[in-house]
């Protein structure tokens, strides 16, 4: 199968975008299964096992694509280490016309030292300007994920950011330090980062506010902080600086299973209402211990907000009642003449 596929990309002499998906095959060094990339040329193929020589190379081909301008590699769910990932990254950096790349990397175990690689190269594509990283599960811990940072704020035409660093057992100040590092970029139109399941706490709310704000040209921001140890003082301290933002339209946030309590919705939903530039907002409550008898009033101050087009809150496992749930959404749609989405899951 591999080999047909080869044989039919190879066809394929001026080709812009590939896209590749590889899941659940678990290789254990990726040079067994790696994409090189030579002067604008793309190589692709599973090198013989020097300890079989009598097993076949399943894909060989070698084809011209000097235009290539986007790359999109899936390798989620397999064994892939640090030793294994410089081949791969390596090849890519030669891309001297790569403007967009797509690479994910979750639930491998490309620890620090494989995140440290992959920022010192990804600096040499020149011309990037969407960069998205999914290094989710991969142990990538403190220090990975500050030099990433430092290696990323390198790419400094960079206009959409999307980094999953879900789940990496990283703590406050990494954090704070990755985000002081990235807040150069004051390009970026589009950033959306996973902070999901790692250990933070309010201290980083505060400073993530203020390094988030120096993205003065933002449309759209998604910020998911979930399972971390937040508290209700976290809302407010990380939107007194986002709320500077004046161009952004798409607001996406997430402070699932934090202790955020009534207090943390208040202030959230006081702050956010007062964004009048905002056209879509989707904020993730679930299991955040909200009261049902403080909701209505809170959500009632979402009728300032009269250029939103789209509402989305998920308040699941916080115990609601469909009673009060509807009657939030009569006030809603009561105010915001503009809505043509509105939905509220509990």
């Amino acid at each position: 199968m591999l080999k047909q596929l080869g044989q039919e990309i190879s066809l394929c002499h001026k080709i812009q975008s590939l896209v590749l998906s590889i899941q659940q095959f678990y290789f254990i060094n990726l040079n067994k299964f790696y994409i090189q990339f030579f002067n604008n040329s793309l190589r692709g193929e599973i090198i013989q096992d020097k300890s079989s020589p009598s097993q076949p190379q399943f894909w060989n081909l070698v084809y011209n694509c000097s235009q290539l301008q986007k790359i999109n590699i899936i390798l989620e769910n397999n064994k892939i280490e640090y030793t294994g990932l410089c081949f791969l990254i390596c090849d890519i950096s030669k891309c001297k016309n790569l403007i967009s790349l797509t690479l994910n990397l979750s639930k491998n175990n490309i620890q620090a030292i494989g995140a440290i690689q992959l920022g010192q190269e990804l600096h040499n594509c020149k011309k990037l300007s969407n960069l998205d990283l999914n290094l989710s599960e991969n142990k990538i811990k403190n220090s990975g994920v500050q030099i990433l940072g430092s290696e990323i704020c390198k790419c400094q035409f960079l206009k959409q950011l999307t980094l999953d660093i879900m789940n990496n057992k990283i703590n406050d100040e990494s954090c704070i330090q990755f985000i002081l590092k990235i807040a150069i970029l004051t390009n970026l139109q589009v950033l959306r980062i996973n902070f999901q399941k790692n250990k933070f706490s309010d201290q980083i709310t505060s400073i993530l506010g203020q390094e988030i704000a120096k993205f003065i040209n933002l449309s759209q921001l998604v910020l998911h902080l979930g399972s971390n140890e937040l508290t209700e003082h976290s809302t407010s301290q990380l939107f007194q600086g986002i709320h500077h933002l004046i161009f952004l339209k798409d607001l996406q946030i997430s402070f699932c299973k934090n202790q955020i309590f009534s207090q943390g919705l208040k202030s959230f939903v006081d702050i956010v209402s007062k964004m009048n530039h905002l056209v879509s907002l989707n904020a993730n409550f679930k299991k955040c211990r909200i009261k049902e008898q403080e909701l209505r009033n809170i959500l009632t101050e979402m009728k300032k907000m009269k250029k939103l087009k789209m509402l989305v809150f998920n308040f699941k496992e916080n115990n609601f009642t469909s009673a009060i749930v509807q009657k939030c959404k009569q006030i809603i749609l009561k105010n915001l003449i503009r809505l043509l989405l509105l939905k509220i899951d509990y």
